[in-house]
């Protein structure tokens, strides 16, 4: 969120200031409904007593649940690539890289080239990165009956995070939004300057080459990935977080190998 804050700022609003930058992402509506909330009394009565078996349950659970939304983005950027694929496979490399010879090495046309190799690419990320933060939003609302039969205090932490996520949903969309149009404008350089150095008999040693373990086309994978896994490893923070706020002091949870890192 560091880049959400300008230099024009005062320096004691711009250090370490949660609140500030949380303002900076809510919208007018969101900001008035999630002071509503906070407004709030607190609930009345005492959380009933902890199954430790059963928060143990709830977590192991929840981490799984996470496991198998990190293990789907992998597979998706895996399956990309392949001989078959017709979003980055090298028939479709091939196809895209054969049209150099009739435009030219211009620098707007080999640009035009490095779009075509990229746009199905960024827009299956943006695929993937929606069905994952979908899934998410469904595993929140999941824990909602299991966090507030816990008790007024558990029910609240949910109500409070609930309207933290809705609030936050729109800006936080833009910004991820932002982030992948501008790694992909960074991939179409870069694959464009490539493409212009190319000779036009340089096709299959080339594919070959991008495809390979480092070469350009996975790189790119790379970093598209790296973008997604830090949104979704940001929510499955939240969501943890959310379920071991519920725990009392006397019951530290116990970090899961498996948890994001």
């Amino acid at each position: 969120m560091a880049p959400l804050v300008d230099a024009s700022t005062p320096r004691a609003a711009r250090e370490e200031d949660a609140a500030f930058l949380l303002g900076r992402l809510l919208d007018l509506r969101g900001s008035v409904e999630l002071a509503a909330i906070l407004g709030r009394s607190a609930p009345v009565g005492d959380d009933a007593p902890l199954d430790p078996v059963a928060f143990a349950r709830l977590r192991h659970e929840l981490t799984e649940e996470l496991a198998e939304v990190r293990a789907q983005l992998a597979y998706a950027f895996s399956r990309w690539t392949a001989q078959s694929s017709k979003v980055a496979g090298p028939e479709v490399l091939a196809a895209a890289l054969a049209t150099r010879v009739a435009l030219g090495p211009r620098e707007r046309r080999t640009s035009t080239i490095a779009e075509t190799v990229w746009a199905p690419v960024t827009e299956e990320t943006r695929r993937a990165l929606a069905q994952a933060r979908n899934t998410l939003r469904r595993l929140r609302r999941d824990l909602e009956p299991e966090l507030t039969v816990m008790g007024p205090r558990a029910a609240r932490l949910y109500a409070l995070d609930r309207a933290l996520a809705d609030s936050m949903e729109m800006a936080v969309g833009r910004e991820l939004e932002r982030l992948i149009a501008a790694t992909e404008a960074h991939l179409v350089k870069e694959l464009a300057l490539e493409i212009a150095a190319l000779s036009a008999s340089d096709s299959g040693p080339v594919i070959d080459a991008w495809l390979s373990p480092g070469g350009t086309i996975k790189r790119g994978l790379a970093l598209l990935s790296s973008v997604v896994h830090a949104a979704i490893e940001s929510e499955e923070r939240r969501l943890l977080a959310l379920v071991d706020g519920v725990a009392p002091a006397s019951l530290p949870s116990t970090p899961d190998e498996h948890a994001p890192r």
